[in-house]
């Protein structure tokens, strides 16, 4: 054989080895006549391997790893002997033979499973992989929680990688506690939020407001806590996470506190007056807002004040502070100081704000909340051809606004609609306001 015969050969056969259509008989010749022909020897070797032919192929492996230790080839072609003998090994510990059957092999993991045989569950799974099988998703899922159980975190995210629906129910849990046991807090509460808008039991509440709480996400937590509350009473489970909620609330207040102490500006005063109108400490929240502005007024902290007292009803001392010179041209602060004048009745100077706050700024935003302020002012006044229009002209601009489609409505005297929304809804002001409209039907 010529040297082009040969690279024909070489050729042909290293792109048809997938086909298993080489011509042995030609190679085997190559080999007894050239000591040195390694690669002949790797060609036939890789076909004796897919013919599970491992004694040949490992004899001629070994031939060139005798006259090249690190032939790459070679080496790869011996480690693929290696895994190939120990996935024999394995199958035969799990009473199957080879080539493995898949369908059972997955009997065989039913029975380990349902025997609590993990170690020889994850072993055949592991296997099974190896060999390029797939099994069915219910073993992925098997397999993830198993080594969950036993804090092999890498090889459960493997498990769980291998699914093709990762959307389920089982497999999103399964995930959102491997992020908490790694500590991925801000991925476990993402995925706990899932599972229990999907689900609401208590162990993925308790979950959820674990992972919150971690975070330091105080209120989100508190929040969850409250609707786990009305569904289980007089539970030592529930009670030890409002223990825990209370506790890492303090400690999350003395830390903002202490950050504050150490360098009082707008960075630490924000988070420090948000931790305590979260604990509902609203009077020393509004006490250190006053007394930072006192000392250092700036327009954030001073609008911060402003925004709390008109919240908790202190509208005389909130018109007081957005009247400070650092707000005087401010736009928010004419809006809300045109607000607060106009839920006191006082029309005229709300109007006068408002259009001050609509020739100020050119935010669309703010400029539509101005504008739907003054339509509520020519409403309330008995404007209601003003009104009507101002109300129409929004609502083109924003036809899902509930306020403005409610206005509407009243405008129309469509008071049947009105009260079938207000039935729907809760708190005092609503049974005043139903009962209003009721006496207007």
């Amino acid at each position: 054989m010529n040297r082009v015969e040969r690279f024909c050969l070489l050729f042909l056969a290293a792109c048809t080895l997938q086909a298993l259509q080489i011509d042995v008989s030609t190679l085997q010749k190559i080999i007894q006549e050239q000591p040195d022909a390694l690669q002949e020897r790797l060609i036939l070797a890789r076909y004796y391997l897919q013919q599970s032919n491992v004694i040949k192929a490992e004899d001629l492996v070994q031939e060139v790893l005798r006259k090249d230790p690190k032939n790459p080839q070679a080496l790869k072609i011996e480690a693929r002997i290696q895994k190939y003998r120990e996935i024999k090994k394995r199958v035969k510990e799990a009473n199957l033979s080879y080539p493995i059957d898949l369908q059972k092999a997955q009997k065989r993991l039913d029975e380990y499973h349902e025997k609590r045989k993990f170690h020889r569950y994850i072993t055949l799974y592991q296997t099974l992989i190896e060999a390029g099988l797939t099994p069915d998703e219910k073993y992925h899922l098997q397999a993830a929680e198993i080594y969950l159980e036993h804090k092999k975190y890498d090889l459960a995210r493997k498990a769980l990688d291998r699914l093709r629906d990762k959307k389920s129910f089982k497999a999103l849990q399964l995930d959102a506690n491997l992020c908490y046991l790694q500590k991925r807090f801000s991925c476990a509460a993402k995925l706990f939020q899932t599972l229990y808008r999907i689900k609401k039991e208590p162990t993925i509440a308790q979950k959820l407001i674990e992972s919150y709480l971690q975070l330091g996400e105080i209120e989100k937590a508190k929040g969850v806590y409250t609707q786990l509350k009305k569904h289980l009473h007089n539970n030592t489970d529930i009670e030890k996470i409002g223990r825990d909620i209370s506790k890492k609330e303090r400690l999350h207040i003395r830390a903002m506190q202490k950050r504050y102490r150490e360098s009082p500006n707008i960075k630490t005063l924000l988070p420090y007056v948000t931790a305590l109108i979260q604990s509902d400490e609203r009077a020393k929240a509004l006490q250190v807002l006053h007394t930072y502005n006192l000392k250092h007024p700036s327009h954030d902290s001073l609008m911060l004040e402003a925004k709390y007292l008109n919240w908790y009803g202190k509208k005389s001392q909130a018109v007081d502070v957005l009247k400070n010179s650092l707000l005087k041209n401010d736009p928010q602060a004419l809006f809300l100081l045109g607000q607060i004048e106009a839920w006191r009745q006082h029309y005229r100077p709300a109007r006068k704000y408002l259009k001050d706050a609509l020739q100020k700024s050119d935010d669309p935003q703010l400029r539509y909340k101005v504008k739907k302020m003054l339509a509520f002012i020519e409403m309330w006044q008995g404007h209601e051809k003003e009104a009507k229009a101002a109300f129409t002209a929004l609502h083109d601009k924003r036809p899902d606004d509930r306020e403005v489609n409610e206005a509407l409505m009243r405008l129309n005297h469509n008071y049947k609609r009105l009260i079938a929304i207000y039935k729907h809804k809760k708190g005092t002001e609503a049974i005043k306001e139903l009962g209003d409209l009721y006496m207007l039907d």
